[in-house]
């Protein structure tokens, strides 16, 4: 895929909502490949806590946003 293509995505956000930690996985364009540029993680928050869910994923997401320095969410 040509770097000129308006249609190419650039980066991927990747979610994993699991029983007990929900991941966020963030994958950019290396070239033609993709790889893997950084990870964050949080436990779910469903059920016995009394949150939702959304609340370990969006903790996920500040990790990774920490760890990558790029920003995906904002307040």
């Amino acid at each position: 895929m040509a770097t000129s293509d308006p249609l190419q995505i650039n980066a991927l956000l990747a979610l994993d909502i699991g029983a007990t930690i929900t991941r966020a996985l963030l994958f950019g364009l290396d070239g033609e490949r993709y790889r893997l540029l950084g990870s964050g993680q949080s436990p779910t928050t469903l059920g016995a806590s009394g949150q939702d869910v959304r609340y370990g994923l969006r903790q996920a997401i500040e990790e990774l946003q920490a760890t990558t320095g790029r920003i995906l969410l904002d307040s």
